[in-house]
């Protein structure tokens, strides 16, 4: 099966990671370019998968060959691209199957994934038999990666006064946590956007991390109810222990031994006060579990079965 992979020419970069990724597992003869490189000279393929991008939905309809496309960040957009043309559609978020095969679309489950060849832990030594760490810029306590969404915000305050007393050293990376106003001497914030590669140096680096899923977008007409977890693939991937918030569908992607679900403030700070030796024992479940069944060869695989 011949199928072209088509991603838009300014494509964020977190679209063209979830591309490389699928690239890398892709064994069979494909195509690479530019949505735009493929429309002006449409070569003659089985397939075409692509990234749904918003610049590019008007021309969905000029591609020839069957089109499959992946939608992302669906939570966000659902509403708007209800209607585009496809074959074939995949979607990231679970609680958006309902609201689409309502609207006709011949849709499935296709979540995010661990991208092996970045998000691999080192020695876990290097991590669990160090002394906890004391301010040290390279070796972190907690971890938590994304953007200031308001219920992220929310469980950061609340965790200030727990995190000074127990000396907790913090770091959080992400956009517009400037805006937040966190003052705390044991937290670090930094407001930007890192690489796939930093980002697993810092999983590396870190004794656990906190993973918040981004809240549900209320300001939709169809309402997306539950979210596909998506970074605690990558965490758990660098053997990294995990804590995140519960949703009705985690446990179909994570053995409650292999990451920490909490539904509340209580099981957040209890979580980070668990022993290395439990931390350690769960990261692992949780690693084996990712690289089993939550990589991009597992996505391709799934694309290949549904194309066929």
């Amino acid at each position: 099966m011949k199928i072209a992979f088509l991603i838009h020419n300014n494509a964020p970069f977190s679209h063209r990671n979830i591309m490389d990724g699928l690239l890398e597992e892709y064994p069979h003869e494909s195509i690479q370019m530019t949505f735009e490189q493929y429309l002006e000279n449409q070569t003659s393929v089985d397939w075409v998968f692509l990234i749904d991008h918003y610049k590019i939905r008007s021309h969905y309809k000029e591609i020839k060959s069957k089109l499959a496309i992946w939608t992302l960040e669906d939570t966000y957009e659902i509403d708007s691209n209800l209607n585009i043309h496809h074959d074939v559609l995949f979607t990231n978020d679970e609680g958006a199957i309902s609201i689409r095969k309502e609207h006709n679309q011949n849709v499935y489950l296709l979540p995010l994934a661990c991208r092996k060849s970045i998000f691999k832990p080192k020695s876990l030594d290097n991590v669990w038999l160090k002394p906890r760490a004391t301010g040290d810029n390279d070796k972190y306590e907690l971890i938590m990666v994304g953007n200031a969404f308001s219920n992220r915000v929310n469980i950061v305050n609340k965790l200030i006064e727990f995190i000074q007393e127990n000396k907790i050293i913090m770091h959080i990376y992400g956009i517009n946590w400037d805006k937040a106003k966190i003052s705390c001497p044991y937290i670090f914030m930094h407001n930007n956007l890192i690489s796939e590669t930093e980002l697993a140096h810092l999983y590396n680096s870190s004794e656990m991390a906190l993973e918040i899923n981004r809240e549900l977008h209320n300001q939709n007409t169809n309402k997306v109810k539950a979210i596909t977890p998506g970074r605690g693939f990558n965490s758990l991937g660098c053997t990294c222990f995990t804590i995140t918030d519960y949703r009705e569908t985690s446990t179909k992607y994570f053995p409650e031994s292999g990451i920490a679900y909490c539904k509340n403030m209580e099981d957040i700070k209890r979580n980070i006060m668990l022993n290395r030796f439990e931390k350690r024992k769960s990261a692992k479940i949780g690693h084996e579990a990712v690289y089993q069944n939550h990589t991009f060869a597992n996505r391709i695989e799934n694309i290949m079965d549904i194309l066929k």
